[in-house]
């Protein structure tokens, strides 16, 4: 497992250097998918502008977080949860095995944390105000589903803290054709926009995950997810 996530980080070194810049900028770099996605061999090739279309509108920036900022991130984030019960069922059947909250107000040094990934995109991007907070069991699982457009806008952004997941995403109109792994190590930070949303539906297995024919155990995962408001038309 560290031989790959070794490599991954090795080749999206460019992107690191440049995770404060507008997501406008990051679009230019070559590199954005790098070994963070798998686009598996389906019934069909992969049409060339479909792959990148989703090499686009779905990036991972691996060591986003300092280990320093992802443990102090973490220590708040368990106050926040530590009376909180796991759940069995979500309302909308989509998750199981799992504690949630939102959260406006943090410390002052982790507002700081957190406004390294606004800063990731234009200045003008309209934002919830609160971030949403997931901690997901090791055998709780997220199934596959697209997110209903009237909760947020066009960007979902996630910091993954703790362990490393697998996120597949799956064609909503071909889904035994076009399915994509993205490979989400601990610090990374994920962006998730357009067609990677609404067009290709996500999940999250439960216990283990499979990067390229190499299971990767799950571990308990915490998320902090970003979603800028539905009238934002700052980035889309």
């Amino acid at each position: 497992m560290q031989s790959i996530l070794g490599k991954a980080k090795s080749a999206s070194s460019k992107l690191i250097s440049a995770v404060t810049a507008p997501v406008s900028r990051l679009r230019q770099q070559r590199k954005w998918p790098g070994p963070f996605l798998h686009f598996r061999p389906g019934t069909a090739p992969w049409p060339e502008e479909l792959q990148r279309t989703i090499e686009k509108d779905f990036v991972v920036l691996p060591e986003f977080l300092t280990q320093e900022e992802h443990d102090w991130l973490l220590e708040e984030v368990e106050s926040s949860l530590q009376k909180r019960r796991y759940q069995a069922d979500h309302f909308d059947k989509v998750i199981s095995g799992y504690k949630e909250t939102e959260k406006s107000f943090w410390n002052e040094r982790n507002t700081a944390t957190l406004n390294k990934v606004r800063n990731v995109f234009p200045r003008e991007t309209v934002w919830l105000p609160a971030v949403h907070i997931i901690d997901l069991e090791a055998n709780g699982p997220i199934s596959a589903h697209v997110d209903h457009p009237d909760y947020s806008g066009g960007i979902i952004s996630g910091l993954s803290l703790k362990s490393t997941s697998v996120m597949t995403l799956r064609s909503v109109k071909h889904p035994e054709q076009f399915e994509v792994d993205a490979l989400l190590p601990p610090r990374s930070l994920y962006i998730m926009r357009r067609s990677a949303r609404y067009d290709f539906s996500h999940a999250i297995p439960a216990n283990q995950s499979v990067w390229r024919g190499e299971v990767i155990p799950r571990e308990r995962r915490i998320s902090i997810m970003f979603r800028d408001d539905r009238d934002n038309t700052a980035f889309g």
